[in-house]
């Protein structure tokens, strides 16, 4: 049997300023190694409701309870949650926004390494993150034809830290590979598969995404290619979850039907009227 990893109280709720709410009207269990799918009309709530599950937007009623690796006991945001408790669940959480949230001033590897090094990671531990960095840069097609030989180590904010896994090719050859621009220097396709690599590191163990897709290319045909950019950043996250399916789920908010079917194991829709239901059946 899976292992429970958030439950939402049936009193979940969430006022806005136009006098409407945002409300799960149903308890709702969420596993972990399931990959979840998160529809419904726009403006209905979904990206309130994420930030709810972040974290990020305060509660007013109800309960959401987390069952995070490491936490002997069950972490809770309430109206009055303390501010360490909510913490403990930022820390757990990669979230890609609609936006990617880039960093301005830094380079592209430095965005990449940042929450590694927010969260304290040691040298090992920032070695091993630049290599999954690499990885990951390639199955996404961010690497082009510069392969992993023309990755530069981090400059300056890493540099002191970072020098010990410097590969070959040097900032200094003229042409710099896409790890040592600045995200005014990538297009926006790129900037989104970027803030994915950064919200599946190491530490996290539930993964929000808020139309991760949109923006990129999903093929000629009107459904998704499999030798898309769309495709590969879908595969990648599920493929997060499956490396450690025990202490991973990823929830996930699209409007695109066949991305519903092929990559999510629940498909959740999210109404004013009904709440938050699970729908009965997948179609592949």
């Amino acid at each position: 049997m899976k292992k429970v990893a958030i439950r939402l109280s049936h009193d979940l709720k969430r006022s806005l300023s136009n006098d409407s709410s945002v409300a799960v009207k149903k308890e709702t269990f969420f596993h972990y190694g399931d990959c979840i799918g998160l529809t419904g009309d726009s403006g209905v709530g979904k990206t309130t409701l994420l930030n709810m599950l972040a974290g990020i937007a305060p509660i007013d009623k109800g309960t959401i309870d987390y069952h995070l690796p490491g936490e002997e006991d069950v972490v809770s945001i309430t109206p009055v949650a303390q501010k360490k408790e909510v913490e403990k669940v930022r820390h757990s959480i990669g979230f890609v926004f609609q936006e990617a949230y880039l960093v301005k001033h830094l380079t592209c590897i430095e965005n990449l390494l940042l929450p590694m090094q927010l969260q304290g990671g040691t040298r090992s531990e920032i070695s091993g993150e630049y290599a999954r960095i690499i990885k990951a840069m390639q199955k996404l097609s961010l690497a082009g034809s510069e392969g992993a030989d023309q990755f530069h180590h981090p400059q300056g904010l890493f540099n002191s830290l970072c020098n010990c896994f410097a590969v070959a090719g040097s900032s200094t050859r003229g042409e710099r590979g896409i790890s040592d621009r600045f995200s005014n220097e990538i297009s926006g396709g790129e900037m989104r598969r970027m803030a994915v690599i950064r919200a599946t590191n190491p530490y996290e163990s539930i993964l929000l995404t808020d139309e991760p897709t949109e923006g990129l290319d999903r093929g000629n045909g009107p459904k998704i290619s499999s030798n898309s950019n769309a495709y590969k950043t879908l595969r990648y996250m599920r493929g997060w979850v499956e490396e450690a399916p025990d202490m991973r789920l990823w929830i996930n908010i699209t409007h695109k039907q066949d991305e519903l079917n092929l990559f999510s194991d629940k498909i959740y829709e999210f109404t004013e009227k009904d709440g938050l239901y699970l729908k009965p059946s997948v179609a592949p």
